[in-house]
């Protein structure tokens, strides 16, 4: 019995420890682009999107992402305050990446998605569905693209 509350003990710190994911991503790359051509997924200012969604950065063919850029999710309170989550960074090929909130997403929640590059920032800002048993049900990973239309791409004014 001791062993078998031992072993229980081990895995459950090492899920807890291995599943935190970070405050905020620094990624590195091995392109010289920009913010422009970057597409966010799902569609950015998007309501009703799902406890388990997983947010997708990639770049239009022709566009390249800066060399170096950040990546962050927060949720917003209604006094307007902002309390960061904790997100797994996943690389999936050069140009396109997934960052997995490490827990479902609270129901009736604000949360704003920020990537910053090349001295640029852009913001995408999302609210979740309405539901009660939020951690009952596993983890489902979104496919980019699945929504079909629902993606924004993000373009730079031209300079004057």
């Amino acid at each position: 019995m001791r062993t078998m509350l031992f072993l229980i003990a081990i895995m459950l710190a090492m899920v807890l420890l291995g599943c935190q994911g970070d405050v905020q991503h620094h990624v590195v790359t091995d392109s010289s682009g920009s913010l422009t051509g970057m597409v966010v997924s799902p569609e950015p200012q998007s309501l009703n999107i799902d406890h388990s969604a997983d947010f997708f950065l990639d770049w239009d063919y022709g566009y390249a992402p800066p060399s170096t850029f950040d990546v962050k999710l927060e949720k917003v309170s209604p006094d307007g305050s902002v309390s960061p989550v904790l997100t797994v960074k996943e690389r999936l090929s050069a140009g396109h990446y997934r960052f997995a909130p490490s827990v479902s997403l609270p129901a009736e929640s604000f949360f704003l998605f920020t990537v910053s590059g090349n001295n640029k920032t852009a913001r995408a800002m999302y609210h979740t569905k309405t539901g009660w048993l939020l951690n009952s049900s596993p983890r489902v990973s979104a496919i980019p693209g699945e929504e079909g239309k629902a993606i924004h791409t993000i373009t730079e004014p031209p300079t004057q």
